[in-house]
């Protein structure tokens, strides 16, 4: 698995100030599966990787290591996809 997913939600989730509870709360997965992502020991799933960018206001493609954010995608997120998630 590449945990590279993982250590980056976790790494803007704490730059954010955001607690693993609480972002699981938000994503309305338990505070367990959060942390076996942000370990690497999991992969989201694409859905989820959504969720959790759309709660950490950035495009799920900085979470997969893009640091490009001038592609279409990241200009278009998070409103064209907020009522997918």
């Amino acid at each position: 698995m590449n945990p590279n997913i993982g250590i980056n939600i976790r790494k803007i989730r704490k730059s954010r100030h955001i607690s693993q509870k609480e972002l699981a709360f938000r994503i309305k997965k338990s505070n367990g599966y959060l942390s076996d992502i942000e370990n690497g020991n999991k992969l989201p799933s694409i859905n989820v990787l959504y969720n959790i960018a759309y709660h950490l206001c950035i495009c799920p493609s900085n979470l997969l290591g893009c640091k490009n954010n001038t592609c279409d995608h990241c200009r278009k997120f998070p409103n064209e996809i907020k009522d997918e998630i």
